[in-house]
């Protein structure tokens, strides 16, 4: 097949898509990059309607300030060309990632490496590093660097936390603290073209989808966990909710303990889980009220794959 547009015979049919796809599922990148040629552009959901994302304002009002770095004209996918499946909205419908797609290089389709890459990493130093820094860190880590404004678009408040935070312990059934495993999970169906309406190849409507991501606490069984909201953005745009399920586990291997539980967790939420005491039974249910009002005093982390803590003043990346 020599088709550039060709998309593939089955969803995530091919090895760079499969992993892609991997990467996503297996680790919570709270911001994502999908880097192209050509068009001096930067991109964002979605590429198949002209609606605006459930996320838009920040979305927009963030993709106009990458833009003002590497000086590409700043525009939703779809004012490029109809896509569907594309890595950036895929990551943003399927976890929730602030996703964009960055077309370099001009009007040079595959130009050549070194006379190419490099200059590219040079210019959008300073836009991945306020990526980075907004939706990666928490506010009371982030440099004291005034936002970039944009002429036109939504504001952005570099106050707020635009991803998930989970704390908790693991401990015994007594409440010994325990170092231990946790894992979220969640199992969920994506529709295909056209809304699962059936006229996607081989006329497929859907696709069952499954994300499973592990962090070790520390050895006092504490955890701070960065992670993406538990439900999709159209979904909580329906006005539905979505769960993680938790399963935590010890790290002794000699005595199996396992503790449960069930959390919905938003976007700019700090959600305290509390002590997750570890025993053969099961834990009912927890989900929170509503988002926790307190800033935690959290170490940095970086979240996901190609993505960084960034602890530098922007001044520096020029």
């Amino acid at each position: 097949m020599t088709s550039q547009t060709y998309r593939g015979a089955d969803p995530l049919s091919e090895v760079e898509t499969r992993n892609v796809g991997s990467v996503l599922k297996g680790r919570h990148a709270t911001a994502m990059v999908s880097h192209h040629t050509s068009g001096d552009l930067v991109l964002w959901a979605w590429g198949d309607t002209p609606a605006n994302a459930p996320d838009n304002d920040l979305l927009e009002g963030l993709g106009r300030r990458l833009a003002t770095f590497n000086g590409y004209k700043p525009q939703k996918n779809i004012n490029l060309y109809v896509t569907t499946g594309t890595a950036s909205d895929y990551a943003y419908g399927i976890t929730g990632s602030i996703s964009f797609t960055f077309e370099h290089a001009g009007s040079s389709f595959h130009p050549p490496y070194a006379e190419t890459v490099p200059a590219m990493y040079a210019k959008n130093r300073g836009a991945l590093m306020l990526l980075a820094e907004q939706m990666c860190l928490v506010p009371a880590l982030r440099p004291s660097v005034p936002l970039p404004t944009p002429p036109v678009g939504p504001s952005v408040d570099p106050t707020t936390l635009n991803h998930s935070i989970l704390t908790g312990r693991t401990t015994t059934a007594d409440g010994v603290p325990v170092q231990g495993r946790v894992r979220l999970t969640k199992t969920f169906t994506t529709l295909l073209w056209k809304d699962g309406d059936g006229t996607a190849p081989g006329g497929r409507r859907t696709i069952s989808e499954n994300i499973d991501t592990v962090i070790d606490t520390a050895a006092d069984g504490t955890f701070t966990w960065h992670v993406n909201p538990s439900t999709r953005p159209k979904t909580k745009a329906a006005g539905q909710s979505e769960a993680y399920q938790l399963t935590a586990t010890s790290a002794d291997p000699r005595a199996p303990l396992t503790g449960r539980r069930t959390v919905v967790v938003e976007r700019g939420q700090i959600f305290a889980l509390g002590d997750i005491p570890l025993s053969e039974a099961d834990l009912a249910p927890v989900v929170p009220e509503s988002p926790l009002a307190v800033a935690l005093p959290l170490a940095a982390a970086a979240v996901g794959a190609g993505v960084w803590a960034a602890t530098r003043s922007r001044a520096d990346t020029a």
